[in-house]
């Protein structure tokens, strides 16, 4: 039996939540959660009591989630390696969000994967600049700049600023990441081995993970550059299979998506889509839902 898992990132919504494992959900097919720590509502839900009472999900809730900040991928960690203990015949991994939702069916999930286990699915995008993500201390894991008050953001974006510059000027106040940086999206599907690879790396590399502390939005640095620089690189094909529109055109950013992008989706060659809202994304879920219980 080909055993897949889903190392899903939530902080809101606990109903959608429980839809999106639900359509997940098979024999096959194990859940590890992690709860962003500040999200009470959603960690008491009774949705989330629910699902923590299944013997193939796992819910951890051990830090505070923070956009741009370090705890996205430590969170993501910790998923990995809790779930590896529990359940150690894993033999494929995929990292989604809360708010996202399959765009196939769990038999053409299965069938695709099985078929590519070799593989690795992880985009690579263009690097221009992102020596300010990681070569600059940024608060994000202690401060939520987008929350805060204007005083704390105009200070903390001076810092910022004053830092920028003096990295400009070739005066730098953090040392150097040892390996060549590589970026992409921070949502991945994984087969054992690369998984294997990231957790023997960050445990026998303890530094460069501590070296991602108060970095900006690293999340879709650290794993790329894990595995971009090992021998596993020619077996990663360079998409992630989601369905994204980063199209800014009024819906967030990126787009919550409804059934006016549903023609699109299907048509895609992704497995899952973000991002989805209850209330706004009711109508194109229940579309999927119905394709995808036509689909054999």
């Amino acid at each position: 039996m080909f055993k897949q898992l889903f190392l899903i990132q939530a902080h809101t919504d606990a109903k959608f939540l429980f839809s999106l494992v639900s359509q997940l959900d098979s024999i096959n097919h194990y859940f590890a959660i992690h709860i962003d720590k500040k999200s009470k509502s959603l960690l008491n839900s009774p949705f989330i009591k629910e699902l923590s009472s299944h013997d193939n999900i796992l819910i951890i809730s051990n830090h505070v989630i923070n956009w741009g900040g370090a705890n996205q991928f430590f969170a993501t960690l910790d998923l990995i390696e809790d779930s590896i203990a529990k359940w150690p015949d894993i033999e494929y991994f995929h990292l989604i969000s809360g708010q996202d939702f399959p765009t196939k069916n769990n038999k053409q999930l299965d069938d695709f994967f099985y078929k590519f286990k070799t593989s690795n699915f992880m985009a690579l995008a263009p690097t221009p600049q992102l020596k300010y993500r990681y070569d600059i201390y940024y608060p994000r894991d202690i401060i939520n700049t987008r929350k805060c008050s204007s005083i704390i953001r105009l200070i903390v974006n001076s810092t910022i600023f004053f830092q920028q510059k003096l990295l400009d000027l070739g005066i730098r106040l953090r040392q150097k990441i040892s390996l060549p940086i590589f970026k992409g999206s921070n949502w991945w599907s994984l087969n054992r081995e690369a998984i294997n690879y990231i957790i023997s790396f960050t445990i026998n590399n303890p530094n460069f993970k501590s070296r991602f502390k108060y970095t900006n939005c690293c999340d879709e640095i650290f794993f790329q550059t894990i595995l971009f620089n090992s021998y596993l690189k020619d077996t990663i094909i360079a998409k992630n299979l989601r369905y994204i529109d980063w199209t800014d055109n009024g819906r967030g950013f990126p787009n919550v998506l409804d059934e006016s992008d549903y023609p699109k989706i299907i048509q895609d060659d992704s497995f899952f889509c973000r991002k989805v809202i209850s209330g706004r994304s009711d109508k194109l879920i229940e579309l999927l839902k119905k394709k995808q219980s036509q689909w054999q």
